[in-house]
């Protein structure tokens, strides 16, 4: 993982203007609310800040309000409050469903984490019998021209697999368009060391399965990367590609 510097800042104006002052000498920074996706993104590699700012000494940030301007969720929000807040069930509920001027559909039998920082969707897929795990599908966004090119993204998820020798397995990419949208996928299977955040796996995990796919969207890149025990992820490789395929543009 790359080295950071972390700041903790008071207010809103002392988050920003640290960041701000970051920027300005050339450095990388992001804000961290929780921060257990932001460093499983540093660990992956998707973001190599330099600075990153915390906002946890900050009060009044794990709240989430709507008015007619819209929705606002402070950046301590749990998961939990988010995924029950009134509001969001009721007029928000395809809010972790588009991203990047694109919208898709989560297949039937999959389940909805919610919305997350640093993810636009999280999915969680039930294990197939004789597995003791289920999968994951992480939907990524992280704005216009950000999260690295294709080809390194590639490249970082193949590093993700290895094979019984310990170098990386081998590894299908192809392309595709759905309605337009032009798409990079990649299928491989080994061993995983690709696993993020503080709750991850000290150890890389033997016999998984790696499925992922970058969606080429008006406003950046979307990253769509589904991992589980391998025959968790066959079972479902048919809903993943029905998830590719639901990818439309926004009117």
């Amino acid at each position: 993982m790359k080295t950071f510097a972390n700041q903790s800042a008071k207010d809103a104006k002392d988050a920003v203007a640290l960041a701000g002052r970051a920027r300005r000498d050339g450095r990388a920074a992001s804000y961290a609310g929780g921060g257990s996706d932001l460093l499983g993104l540093v660990k992956e590699r998707i973001i190599r800040p330099d600075v990153i700012v915390s906002l946890k000494t900050m009060k009044n940030l794990d709240q989430v309000s709507s008015s007619n301007r819209g929705l606002t969720i402070g950046g301590q929000t749990t998961i939990d409050a988010i995924t029950k807040h009134a509001a969001i069930r009721q007029q928000y509920a395809v809010l972790a469903e588009s991203a990047s001027g694109l919208l898709w559909t989560m297949p039937v039998g999959w389940k909805s984490e919610g919305p997350r920082p640093m993810r636009a969707a999280t999915y969680s897929v039930p294990a197939a019998p004789g597995d003791q795990s289920g999968g994951e599908v992480v939907i990524n966004y992280f704005g216009p021209g950000q999260g690295g090119s294709i080809d390194a993204n590639i490249e970082r998820w193949k590093g993700q697999m290895q094979g019984p020798d310990g170098k990386p397995a081998a590894a299908t990419i192809a392309k595709r368009s759905v309605r337009g949208i032009a798409m990079t996928t990649i299928e491989a299977s080994g061993t995983y060391s690709g696993m993020g955040g503080p709750m991850a796996p000290s150890k890389p995990v033997q016999g998984y399965r790696l499925l992922g796919a970058i969606v080429e969207g008006p406003g950046g890149n979307v990253f769509v990367k589904f991992t589980g025990p391998a025959k968790t992820v066959s079972a479902n490789q048919q809903k993943f590609d029905q998830l590719l395929a639901s990818f439309q543009r926004e009117k």
